[in-house]
């Protein structure tokens, strides 16, 4: 997060590594929240879920986060 401004919103995304030990579950929330919730709304849906979704090609809709 210190490099956001340098990186750029776009080319960062949150992982959680499920069901990994070394991943956030089952406070992956909270660990966002306190890495980016500072952040405003459109910057945290991009880290959060519209990074993944434009990257990966998924179908859904990343700019309205619809599914």
């Amino acid at each position: 997060m210190d490099l956001l401004d340098r990186i750029g919103v776009d080319n960062v995304m949150f992982e959680t590594d499920y069901p990994h030990q070394d991943g956030t579950f089952p406070h992956s929330l909270a660990t966002a929240e306190k890495l980016f919730g500072h952040l405003d709304p459109d910057a945290k849906y991009k880290i959060a879920r519209g990074n993944a979704i434009k990257l990966l090609d998924l179908p859904f809709d990343a700019n309205r986060g619809e599914g």
